[in-house]
């Protein structure tokens, strides 16, 4: 709350006498007109004056652009604590905090947000413009950070043990910034979306060179331990989560999207295809084995041939495989066992009947 000042003495003990306020320290009168001007120059009721404000916001603002990002939450706080409608500082807030819990591992942005929706609320209809652009980008930049230490990240730690961090990032952007930016600059949000999903797909491409090598594939002779072909499979469907949220949040990049989208199809052929082999104990390799995950490799089909015909209309040039394709070489591996059954079969009835025309 704000008090009223006296520009003579500073006294704060002002009363209203009629039309005029009366300073009951010095007696000095100011019309209401006047009051309103010097409302701005008064002492707060946590003792900071106007010029400490300035400051405050001044060394925020700095602190803010340089990344010190503890003393711009810090100043914004103590601005706070003069004046709660002061949209300015919530802006300064809403980034500040968005950052410290990005670089802190913490993906939480609902805090962040909420300072910069309460920044556009609160700012005066003439700043109402210069307050959205702001708040715009703010989030923007929180964004980008989470997304350049998400992409560095990796090469630290390993992102395995973030990705339920990282979803649930994920899902704030949708419920929280999406809203937010598509409400004052679709075009920004696109912009960002795309950067964002971006950095997401990088990750994604780094994680599957790594799993790659542990998935059998058809007409190879491979000795992977089947925990590895198991661990590498866990993290194949996250790669796919990956991707797919990076799909989604990337609409407005076609050409980005068309990148993506490949590289879903890529992971999910390469999963159909290890998944129609199994481990021979006997052999010591994965051998093709009918009837083994079916259920697993229909979803997966069923997948991606939606990928493939969402492709076909980014891109007319892409050619949608048949459905066929993906279980050819199990048709295949089917129709030789039954032969060989039947084969089977039949010399055991051939040897019979010589047996007992014996």
């Amino acid at each position: 709350m704000k008090r009223l000042v006296c520009e003579l003495c500073g006294g704060v003990d002002l009363v209203k006498s009629g039309d005029l306020f009366v300073c009951q320290s010095c007696g000095v009168k100011y019309t209401e007109e006047a009051a309103r001007k010097i409302l701005d120059i008064n002492i707060n009721m946590s003792g900071y004056s106007k010029k400490q404000i300035d400051n405050f916001m001044e060394l925020a603002s700095k602190a803010l652009t340089s990344g010190n990002w503890n003393e711009a939450l810090r100043y914004s706080q103590n601005i706070l604590e003069n004046d709660t409608g002061d949209y300015r500082a919530w802006l300064i807030k809403g980034a500040a905090t968005g950052c410290l819990n990005a670089i802190n591992g913490n993906y939480n942005l609902s805090e962040c947000v909420s300072c910069l929706t309460t920044a556009i609320s609160c700012a005066p209809e003439e700043h109402r413009t210069e307050a959205v652009e702001s708040a715009v980008t703010n989030i923007e930049s929180v964004l980008v950070l989470y997304g350049n230490l998400l992409d560095g990240r990796f090469y630290i730690y390993s992102i395995r043990n973030d990705m339920n961090s990282l979803n649930a990032l994920l899902k704030q952007y949708y419920s929280l910034c999406e809203p937010l930016l598509t409400q004052y600059d679709p075009a920004r949000r696109d912009s960002s979306a795309s950067g964002f999903a971006s950095k997401i797909n990088n990750v994604a491409s780094r994680m599957w060179n790594e799993v790659i090598p542990n998935l059998p594939r058809i007409g190879e002779r491979m000795t992977i331990d089947p925990q590895n072909f198991n661990d590498a499979f866990n993290e194949a469907t996250v790669i796919i989560e990956m991707l797919n949220a990076a799909v989604n949040l990337g609409r407005s990049d076609a050409a980005g999207t068309a990148t993506r989208s490949r590289n879903l199809i890529e992971v999910h052929d390469a999963l159909i295809s290890a998944l129609s082999l199994s481990y021979d104990n006997i052999r010591g390799e994965y051998v093709a084995k009918p009837g083994q995950n079916i259920d697993v490799i229909k979803r997966l089909v069923n997948d991606v041939m939606r990928i493939h015909e969402d492709l076909k209309k980014l891109d007319p040039k892409h050619r949608v495989p048949s459905k066929s394709r993906y279980f050819v070489k199990r048709q295949i591996g089917c129709s030789v066992l039954v032969l060989i059954g039947v084969i089977m079969m039949f010399l055991i009835i051939v040897m019979m009947e010589i047996i007992a025309a014996r």
